[in-house]
């Protein structure tokens, strides 16, 4: 943009000034356009934030929806020592008697003679071993003491072995090498000859335990599925009873998070459509679909499934349109009548539960064809072009502004020759005007 100075000199208007001035009123259209590129602006930022709300109102239906994980979590509690117990969802309820007869155990080699930890155990500084995979392989120990023993052992790569240090004394310990899978058919092995005074070896055995009455074996101590649904830990000799019940707490908590997530959605949809005389004035204030968003999510939980509707389950519309749960009746009713609660919200036959019927809302608005999504892009393709316009005016304006500082210079050039040529004027009539006084 040019920015030189046309003051006139000759006229002595400040003709910077009047460029000024004739250049807002030429830039009045694109100042137009700015504003609708603000109100664009306003307008998706609202709809976004309503699309927001509703997604994650989306999210807590989905978790109360059929086969979600909420509607069949459990826990489980253990008494006596033997076991410790997991209860995934969907785990059948009832109590189980675990009794453990063996726990497993790891193959180990032992060395026969105590040393101290820096003392050498292995002469030929090479030990022999099969790895996880059955495959025989050499080590090299840094030297052949006891600290540096273990430490090649432990520090190979996918051998399948540990080894310890087991204090006997001061100073005094014996090397102990153990497989890391546990059970009878653990495949590793430890030759030990080469370690001073040789040692002795134990088979790794496997887990002998029975729920109620059947037998049954483990190669490790950690049973998947022992019972339906229920991963178990052994822990010792005896027996555990394990207690399998329905989980209401999971349950509550995501009627809980819905409800909550509806009153958010419905707050935003107010927000952004408020309309108050006199007060604050929502972008999407004359937007009668988000309006209407309002009144569907109400609905959804008003509307009646055969004989009843949420306010069996304690979900209720207050005064002022929010939603309000009392947790108390829900929870009564999950013990009473948990089927009646799923009924309502996620029936697993044909019939449309709350959790439906709000993801019905939000798809409706937010999904690919949604309305508030179409409202979003045709928001964006309308300020795309207006930029393009501002842009177009830009250059337009440049061209306007460099127009009107020429006409102000030609202006000056011309003023400046009418002055010389009045001043050449004056100077010949006064001359004449001489002459002729003189000659009378």
């Amino acid at each position: 943009m040019s920015s030189f100075a046309v003051d006139g000199l000759v006229s002595g208007l400040q003709t910077s000034t009047l460029v000024s001035q004739l250049m807002q009123i030429e830039a009045i259209p694109q100042q137009q356009l700015r504003v609708r590129v603000n109100e664009n602006g306003a307008y998706v930022k609202a709809l976004q934030s309503v699309s927001s709300a509703l997604k994650k109102l989306d999210d807590a239906a989905s978790a109360l929806t059929v086969g979600a994980a909420k509607w069949d979590a459990t826990t489980s509690t253990v008494t006596g020592e033997a076991a410790t117990a997991t209860a995934r969802n969907g785990a059948l309820p009832g109590a189980t008697t675990v009794t453990v007869d063996r726990l497993a155990t790891a193959w180990t080699w032992t060395s026969a003679q105590a040393t101290g930890l820096d003392d050498v155990v292995v002469p030929s500084e090479s030990l022999q071993v099969v790895d996880a995979s059955g495959t025989a392989r050499t080590l090299q120990p840094a030297s052949g003491t006891l600290r540096d023993v273990m430490g090649a052992i432990n520090n190979a790569e996918g051998l399948g072995l540990r080894a310890v240090a087991v204090r006997v004394g001061d100073n005094s310990y014996r090397l102990q090498v153990l497989a890391t899978d546990t059970g009878a058919a653990a495949p590793q092995r430890f030759d030990g000859s080469s370690v001073t005074g040789g040692g002795t070896s134990a088979d790794g055995v496997d887990a002998l335990y029975s729920v109620n009455g059947i037998s049954g074996t483990s190669s490790t101590n950690t049973v998947t599925g022992l019972v339906s649904g229920v991963d178990v830990t052994l822990q010792a000799v005896g027996t555990s009873t394990v207690r399998v019940s329905a989980d209401p707490a999971a349950t509550v908590d995501a009627v809980k998070a819905l409800v909550t997530a509806a009153n958010d959605a419905i707050a935003e949809a107010r927000k952004q459509t408020a309309a108050n005389p006199g007060g604050t004035r929502g972008p999407l204030a004359s937007d009668s679909f988000v309006r209407g968003l309002t009144g569907r999510i109400q609905g959804a939980f008003s509307a009646a499934l055969g004989d009843v509707n949420a306010a069996a389950i304690g979900i209720q519309t207050t005064r002022d349109g929010s939603l309000v749960l009392d947790e108390a009746k829900l929870r009564d009713t999950l013990a009473a009548d948990p089927a009646l609660v799923r009924r309502l919200v996620a029936p697993e036959d044909a019939s449309v539960g709350i959790g439906s019927r709000l993801r019905d809302v939000v798809t409706s608005a937010t999904g690919t064809d949604g309305l508030l999504t179409a409202a979003i892009q045709g928001r964006e393709r309308s300020t795309k072009d207006l930029q393009a316009q501002i842009e177009s005016w830009d250059r337009r304006l440049e061209l306007r502004r460099e127009t009107l500082q020429r006409q102000f210079s030609a202006l000056e050039v011309s003023l400046g020759r009418l002055q010389s040529q009045s001043t050449w004027l004056s100077g010949q009539i006064a001359g004449l005007n001489a002459s002729l006084g003189s000659s009378s």
